[in-house]
């Protein structure tokens, strides 16, 4: 079958969106802070995207634990000087992952940490990524799991 005989599904309606996710990530980092951070290399950080519902079901702690330990999408955060640099080992072909672009990886790679927020308890599970550990830059967080 060719992917042109198949059926197309129409008004769907998203269960997330990209804009408000991003928003609620934002709204509990201060950005200033994380700018100051000094990335070495080739080295990003990612806010780990965890899902608050699945279809129209709100999740449950124990799923928002395992998107913690085994989610594979996150929101970048900052992007260190020498990332997704033309060089002799790689080239990127103008691809590049920028603060604000949900990207995809592997739930093993990199470093995991809490980042905190200055005077308050909460905590945003991130990652810091070596740039070869991104595997694609993503439309919507929901696209991949």
């Amino acid at each position: 079958m060719s992917t042109s005989s198949l059926p197309i599904k129409k008004n769907l309606i998203p269960v997330y969106d990209s804009d408000e996710e991003k928003q609620k990530i934002l709204s509990m980092v201060d950005m200033d802070e994380i700018d100051r951070i000094e990335l070495f290399g080739g080295r990003l950080i990612v806010a780990k995207w965890i899902r608050s519902k699945i279809g129209s079901i709100i999740t449950v702690r124990e799923t928002k634990k395992e998107d913690e330990y085994q989610g594979k999408v996150g929101l970048v955060l900052k992007v260190g000087p020498l990332a997704f640099v033309d060089d002799e080992n790689h080239n990127w072909c103008g691809l590049r992952a920028k603060v604000g672009d949900w990207v995809m990886y592997g739930h093993s790679d990199g470093s995991d940490f809490n980042y905190s927020l200055n005077g308050t308890h909460d905590q945003v599970p991130c990652k810091v990524l070596n740039e070869v550990e991104v595997q694609a830059i993503l439309p919507r967080p929901d696209f991949a799991y």
